[in-house]
């Protein structure tokens, strides 16, 4: 190799050895870096966005009573099982004809 041909090596693994480090840098998990998620106090679905936790109790007056039901698998849920988690509800009268089975098939699972 001549004289060029190395200064060019080098600076290419000058640059790739720049560029990876930015990358690693740049996806490395932050600890303090959370995203807070909106709560939802009435129908119309208006977020509120609350960053003090002790706010929730005064700010938000909307909870969910206590409840049980067997989910498709027969497994009894209630509200500690999946206290703290992000939950979606979806009530299917399988006994009736019209709107149930329009809504099953829309489902995405």
């Amino acid at each position: 190799m001549d004289y060029w041909e190395l200064k060019i090596a080098k600076m290419y693994r000058i640059v790739f050895l720049l560029l990876s480090s930015v990358i690693f840098i740049s996806c490395s998990n932050k600890a303090d870096d959370s995203i807070d998620l909106p709560y939802y106090n009435n129908p119309d679905f208006t977020p509120i966005f609350i960053t003090n936790k002790l706010e929730v109790a005064s700010k938000i007056k909307h909870t969910i009573g206590d409840f049980s039901f067997l989910n498709q698998d027969s497994i009894l849920i209630y509200k500690k099982v999946i206290e703290g988690k992000i939950h979606v509800y979806n009530f299917i009268f399988s006994k009736y004809g019209s709107n149930c089975p329009k809504i099953t098939n829309k489902l995405i699972i």
